[in-house]
């Protein structure tokens, strides 16, 4: 079904940012009264019934259910939890390229995942490790002519130390989410 799949920001109790479901999960913790959906323009909320009242916006999917349709939901509030969310990050090849937003570390030109590579600031062959701390994406001529160079040799020059991302900057960009997400990375 179309619009299921898509996902939906989760907020606590304390409306704040806990992570990312899909949207066949996010209605069924409204349907069981888990959680109500938010309108991310105006911050009211609603029950399921109450939200397949509204009317349709055009630039959403609607959710075809037995006796009514409505919009997919894009952003949800649960009843019973305050805790914050401290998602852990996966270290993969595409959270790297994310982090750095698709970016040369060291001649800062935007590339495809595919002209890209991951670079270890210091190298494996000197002990370097594969870590968020360690690891940027790099243009192939760029890591072809850093070699297996460390930062202390007259290489390329970094051009910001690699660190570990919050959970909320792998998100993909919705503006329907932006408010709720820099509270969440100011936190």
């Amino acid at each position: 079904m179309p619009g299921l799949a898509d996902k939906v920001l989760v907020l606590s109790r304390g409306w704040r940012p806990m992570g990312v479901v899909r949207a066949r999960k996010a209605i069924g913790l409204v349907a069981v009264s888990h959680a109500v959906i938010v309108c991310p323009q105006t911050y009211g909320t609603y029950s399921l019934h109450d939200w397949a009242g509204l009317p349709a916006r055009g630039n959403v999917p609607r959710i075809q259910a037995v006796r009514f349709s409505f919009d997919r939901p894009e952003v949800i509030v649960l009843y019973r939890t305050n805790r914050r969310a401290h998602l852990p990050i996966r270290f993969s090849r595409r959270s790297v390229f994310q982090r750095d937003r698709y970016t040369c570390q060291y001649c800062l030109r935007v590339l495809r995942p595919e002209a890209l590579t991951i670079d270890h600031v210091l190298p494996r062959s000197r002990g370097g490790r594969t870590s968020w701390e360690n690891c940027v994406a790099a243009c192939v001529s760029c890591n072809l002519a850093k070699g297996s160079s460390s930062p202390g040799d007259r290489v390329p020059k970094l051009r910001q130390r690699p660190r570990q991302p919050h959970w909320t900057a792998l998100l993909e960009n919705r503006p329907s989410w932006d408010s709720f997400l820099r509270r969440a990375r100011c936190s």
